[in-house]
């Protein structure tokens, strides 16, 4: 998502550095770090977790101190703090796009228009007779956007982009599938999220409320049901995808998870006509600082800082 330009700190100049990705959650602020890598894997370094009343000082502080010298920054919005919405592409220039856009979800949100910060991403796909392209709308208000930019401004640090979890994800989807269509599901500690990429583009996305604290206290019937459930909203998903995405060939779901990658693959695989592979962080990326035991007893799931790191490699 672009800043606005209308709060003064305005963009970081582009550097050969890398991102510093940061995921706002609810109680707690996760930070990775991913340094340039040409020819071989992003390495990410410097997982960092923020917690306590003062955690956005904490980091702020942090960053200037001890966060990689001439490093973006990519923040995540939370999602109770954003809109996407697909709509039909309306027929203006690219240059007029957002301001039409503006004007047609002004019954699609629950604040006025002038109020609001999107960005718009076309949605990939051939067009077929007098069909429109679809766009996704991001949306979200200018406050939210705003009140972040001027923590970095006020601590005289660079704020490079606002970004949401979705594309997070999708920076990591695409490090496997290319331009190839894939679903990508990952289950984490409290949620699971399912996205669907095509031609390196976020098409579609869904999140669903099973994570995997719950699968770790379920028993096999449990489990099984669970799956279930997966299996069916992972067709449903990818059924709608293939009616809207003829010339895509969807066939593999990545599977990540903050347990048990493999064995999820394995129980989910045994539900759906699709090939489920787990995907492993440490099959596409250097990790220089690798999550700790600690971080695992403390529930703690560094994957989407590490999406939102992943900016500079993923970014066409």
């Amino acid at each position: 998502m672009p800043l606005p330009t209308w709060l003064p700190s305005g963009r970081a100049k582009p550097t050969n550095a890398g991102w510093t990705g940061v995921h706002i959650g609810r109680d707690q602020i996760l930070v990775a770090c991913a340094r340039q890598a040409p020819g071989g894997k992003p390495g990410i370094h410097k997982l960092q977790r923020f917690a306590g009343p003062d955690r956005i000082e904490a980091l702020l502080d942090w960053q200037k101190t001890s966060a990689p010298k001439g490093n973006q920054t990519n923040l995540l919005l939370e999602p109770s703090d954003y809109q996407i919405l697909q709509i039909d592409a309306p027929p203006v220039e690219p240059s007029e796009l957002q301001d039409a856009v503006r004007w047609l979800l002004k019954d699609l949100i629950d604040f006025p228009p002038h109020d609001a910060a999107l960005d718009c991403m076309t949605v990939p796909g051939e067009q077929t007779g007098n069909s429109p392209s679809r766009v996704l709308s991001v949306v979200t208000r200018k406050s939210v956007v705003g009140a972040w930019m001027l923590h970095w401004h006020k601590a005289k640090l660079a704020l490079s982009s606002i970004d949401i979890a979705e594309m997070a994800l999708r920076n990591i989807a695409v490090l496997a599938s290319g331009e190839q269509a894939v679903a990508f599901l990952h289950v984490g500690w409290d949620t699971t999220s399912l996205i669907i990429v095509w031609q390196q583009s976020l098409c579609t996305f869904r999140q669903l409320n099973i994570g995997g604290g719950q699968l770790l206290a379920m028993d096999d019937l449990e489990r099984a049901t669970l799956f279930e459930r997966f299996a069916l909203e992972i067709q449903r998903t990818t059924d709608a995808f293939g009616r809207q995405f003829s010339a895509a060939d969807l066939t593999l779901v990545w599977l990540s998870s903050v347990v048990d990658a493999p064995g999820v693959a394995r129980d989910l695989s045994a539900q759906i006509d699709l090939r489920v592979q787990p995907f492993l962080l440490d099959d596409w990326l250097s990790l220089e600082d690798p999550p700790r035991e600690e971080d695992v007893e403390q529930r703690l799931d560094y994957t989407l800082a590490i999406g939102a790191a992943l900016r500079m490699e993923t970014t066409p």
